[in-house]
């Protein structure tokens, strides 16, 4: 069995980290993720929210390893989580189903505040890996199987990314800032309607002016030439 563990930071809140954790598939960087269903859902009895979910996943395998496997390009993997209000973790259990007998892989992943930084959040990863493969190859399948796993911790975490900057609902600071820009375009445009009227209406006064003050010196002409 091969172990390994890890620890990284996001520049987001607890808040937004979970929002984001229900709707980072699909990813531009997670393509390799097929399937993403929803088995069940309810609250616990201590108000944890529980999750059943099940996926699918390509699974390429090395080229020395392709003989010794013949079945689907494709993994079916279970994922529990746990997400508590009140301590603010929302945790992931995570296993193969399929292709257990060639390598089985156990994930547990916790989300949290960061112990840093409280305006930000933290995952802390932990793998198990192991294999009922003979015939010398468990260490090379476990040994393939933690280095493809390491590399793609760089996928997962920019595909988080991802979906913490796109995938999110506006803040209430950001709905406060639309309504003001709002607010802020439709006044101005009520004053330039405003402003036209108030010069259409100076322009018809100054023309109406005009004509009398015409009418006025036409009349004194005429009245001129019968004396």
């Amino acid at each position: 069995m091969k172990f390994f563990s890890c620890v990284a930071d996001f520049a987001h809140t607890w808040q937004e980290l979970a929002s984001a954790l229900w709707q980072r598939y699909p990813n531009p960087f997670s393509k390799h993720v097929l399937t993403e269903d929803v088995l069940e859902r309810h609250v616990m009895t201590d108000g944890k929210l529980y999750s059943l979910k099940l996926l699918t996943k390509t699974n390429p395998l090395p080229r020395w390893a392709i003989p010794l496997y013949n079945g689907p390009k494709f993994v079916t993997i279970v994922e529990e989580s746990i997400v508590d209000p009140i301590t603010q973790t929302f945790t992931t259990y995570t296993r193969n189903i399929s292709l257990s007998h060639f390598m089985s892989c156990t994930e547990k992943c916790i989300y949290k505040i960061s112990e840093s930084n409280p305006e930000n959040s933290q995952i802390e990863k932990s793998i198990w890996l192991d294999s009922n493969m003979g015939y010398g190859l468990k260490r090379p399948i476990l040994e393939f199987s933690m280095s493809r796993y390491k590399s793609n911790q760089v996928k997962a975490s920019l595909g988080l990314e991802y979906a913490l900057t796109h995938g999110l609902p506006p803040t209430l600071k950001e709905r406060l800032k639309l309504k003001t820009d709002k607010f802020t375009e439709t006044a101005k445009q009520s004053t330039e309607r405003i402003s036209k009227t108030a010069i259409l209406a100076i322009s018809k006064a100054e023309e109406a002016k005009n004509k009398a003050k015409s009418k006025a010196e036409l009349a004194k002409s005429v009245k001129a030439s019968e004396g």
